[in-house]
């Protein structure tokens, strides 16, 4: 289910007041124009109605997509006691820190992937390449994983087989789902290879 309530905020160029919706969560397959303005990544932009000033109102929230059985919370924790069930049911349960985070995760679980590989996949493309760049996961695009270089701003890419090899080559315990929301990024994948 999805779920939003409205409140004030106040225009950082006019000072003026106005309302907007603030979503506590966002269910994919309900509002998948939801999930494209999180893709395009114009999701928190909002335009006050007395000067027309573009702002980015950024918030906690869950997204969830019942179908491919993953939830991503944006900056925000939850008990625990009912998280054990939902993993125990398949579910992917994931915190990511700012947008492009959020929209990596929904791009990789999209693409029927595994993020801890992926994570894997990017420090070896790095450390291979010599880069200095955060990449980011895109899409899959004839048999290669395309990623965004964050600081260059262009894009490499890397053989689906090496994908495919760190999966293999990964146990069962390098890819435990815990009843939590896991943070996977390259500091899991450190502590991982130690």
């Amino acid at each position: 289910m999805s779920k939003y309530h409205t409140t004030e905020v106040v225009c950082p160029a006019c000072k003026k007041q106005y309302n907007i919706k603030i979503w506590d969560s966002i269910n994919a397959q309900l509002n998948p124009e939801k999930k494209e303005e999180i893709l395009s990544n114009t999701f928190y932009k909002t335009i006050c109605p007395h000067c027309k000033e573009e702002t980015d109102c950024v918030y906690d929230f869950l997204y969830h997509d019942m179908n491919k059985k993953y939830m991503i919370s944006m900056l925000q924790d939850y008990p625990q006691d009912m998280l054990k069930e939902i993993t125990k049911s398949g579910y992917s349960l994931r915190k990511v820190d700012d947008i492009n985070q959020l929209i990596e995760k929904i791009r990789i679980f999209d693409a029927g992937l595994n993020d801890i590989v992926v994570e894997i996949m990017k420090k070896v493309v790095s450390e291979i390449n010599n880069l200095n760049s955060e990449l980011l996961f895109c899409e899959i695009e004839n048999e290669n994983c395309v990623f965004i270089m964050l600081k260059e701003e262009k894009a490499i890419l890397a053989p689906k087989p090496i994908y495919d090899m760190i999966l293999k080559d990964c146990t069962k315990e390098d890819l435990k789902e815990y009843p939590k929301f896991m943070t996977v990024n390259q500091s899991y994948v450190e502590e991982l290879i130690k």
